[in-house]
């Protein structure tokens, strides 16, 4: 046999890694480091979410605390102004 006539000869291409496929065992390294730290941040949080509700709950019966003791304030002040009133009517009256 001899030479092919009219037939051109294609080279195959050597394959070349897409970007992510070279990238890709890095990504994964980092997102298992990232689920690993947020394991360990999860459980902190916890802890500060459980110290944080405590103080909270303090804070809310305190305003409450507070609360009664302004609407007290108030009726004594609504009750010595009504005191007041009556007296000076009766006062202007006789």
């Amino acid at each position: 046999m001899g030479e092919l006539q009219n037939v051109e000869i294609e080279q195959q291409q050597v394959h070349q890694k897409t970007w992510f496929k070279r990238h890709c065992p890095t990504f994964a390294a980092g997102a298992a480091a990232v689920a690993g730290s947020m394991a360990i941040t999860q459980s902190a949080n916890a802890a500060l979410a459980a110290t944080i509700l405590e103080a909270v709950t303090g804070e809310i019966t305190a305003i409450g605390n507070s609360q009664e003791a302004i609407y007290g304030l108030l009726v004594i002040v609504l009750i010595g102004f009504l005191i007041w009133r009556y007296s000076k009517r009766t006062v202007n009256s006789g």
